[in-house]
């Protein structure tokens, strides 16, 4: 159960807390009839006190969530080709319009080999070296990628198969991930990037040992971006992806563009023919289901004979009226207006609700204990109530 401070009582004591204990203790069964007539208006007025401690938190609760800024900063994307192009948002996010197309998008680099016999072909002793990285700006030499170390692979007498290979590779998380394809002509070591980006491409040497070079299904193996003719080939090109949005060049390692637009990532997914439209709006979903359980707090206590004091003609003025009966009743439509129109003037409306609702607890007059007895006070003489009405340690022996 969740406990409400209530200010003025200088006690220190948890009602919220006592009432649970309490509620627990009377539940124990007593073997007089004439104590539990005695107990049962207690735990009675316990109960009623524990039922408005739980309504009176979340009707607060309910408040202080719709008067926080934070609430109303929440929003919502939609994409006019979510296929194409998706996107998210965060509170930092501001409502607008993108138009983006997609140039390209982010791809891994992947190699083949020459074609082998077999997985089992031996290929020979030697070390691969491993190197990830993208080509400069220039495009004339291969550029470190700082990110990932150097890496060598060695492969000694029990390991220098094309499937062993396959496996050294892939257990030194080199950040190339190594498979073996095969079909009627043979097996291919296949090797693919795991992360997309044009710098996270990579080159493959090979030595053999001691110094010695390589021999020739080993020195195969080995890839250079540099070089036109070599026996492993390039079947995909490390890239980044490239877009426009709203006409601005952007580009990114992943297909995932987070840097273009203040708390908007936009992820891509195909190659554009065209503009796709990305709105990026207040999450008014969000803003009514609050609203909504606002209402019902406020109705929940009502029901238990304490209504928080509101400002009813406020709360009208944007679509939350009082029936006959004095229960809130939300008006969709009118509320969707207020929403649209007056965002600000529908969260005062909750902060003044708030403000109410404190100074109202901070009075500390509950009916269930009478106006002049403080919260402590009252669980205080509840507590001696019950002390009265259990049996003494002599009498139970």
């Amino acid at each position: 159960m969740a406990s409400i401070s209530v200010t003025g009582t200088g006690s220190g004591i948890d009602v919220s807390s006592f009432v649970t204990q309490q509620q627990l203790t009377v539940e124990r069964p007593t073997a007089d009839p004439s104590r539990a007539l005695q107990v049962a208006p207690v735990q009675t007025n316990l109960s009623s006190q524990g039922k408005l401690q739980g309504a009176q938190s979340t009707y607060v609760s309910a408040a202080q969530n719709l008067a926080e800024d934070m609430s109303w900063a929440h929003t919502v994307t939609q994409s006019s080709q979510a296929s194409a192009v998706s996107a998210s948002s965060d509170s930092t996010a501001t409502a607008g319009n993108y138009s983006v197309e997609v140039n390209s998008l982010a791809t891994a680099q992947a190699t083949t080999s020459a074609s082998f016999s077999g997985v089992g072909t031996v290929i020979g002793l030697g070390t691969l070296h491993i190197e990830l990285g993208g080509m400069n700006s220039s495009q004339t030499a291969f550029s470190t990628n700082p990110n990932w170390p150097k890496s060598d692979v060695r492969l000694g007498p029990h390991d220098n198969s094309l499937e062993k290979i396959r496996d050294k590779i892939n257990a030194a998380g080199v950040g190339v991930v190594a498979s073996v394809i095969s079909d009627a002509t043979g097996s291919r070591l296949v090797l693919r990037s795991t992360t997309t980006g044009a710098d996270n491409g990579f080159k493959v040497s090979a030595s053999g040992e001691e110094g010695k070079p390589p021999g020739p299904d080993l020195a195969a193996l080995g890839f250079d971006p540099m070089l036109a003719q070599q026996s492993t080939v390039q079947t995909q090109a490390a890239a980044d992806a490239k877009a426009k949005i709203n006409g601005v060049d952007a580009q990114s390692s992943t297909n995932t563009v987070s840097d273009a637009v203040q708390g908007v990532s936009f992820k891509l997914g195909k190659v554009t023919d065209g503009p796709v439209r990305v709105s990026v709006d207040k999450d008014l979903n969000a803003l009514k289901k609050s609203i909504n359980e606002f209402t019902q707090s406020y109705n929940e206590l009502k029901a238990l004979g304490q209504p928080p004091v509101v400002p009813s003609q406020r709360l009208a003025d944007i679509g939350i009226a009082q029936n006959n009966d004095g229960a809130l009743k939300v008006d969709s439509a009118r509320l969707d207006k207020a929403l649209a129109t007056q965002p600000e003037k529908v969260r005062d409306v909750f902060a003044e609700a708030l403000d109410e609702v404190s100074a109202n607890l901070a009075q500390d007059q509950p009916s269930a204990r009478g106006s002049d007895q403080p919260a402590a006070s009252y669980a205080q003489k509840l507590l001696v109530q019950y002390k009265s009405l259990e049996p003494s340690e002599t009498a139970a022996h």
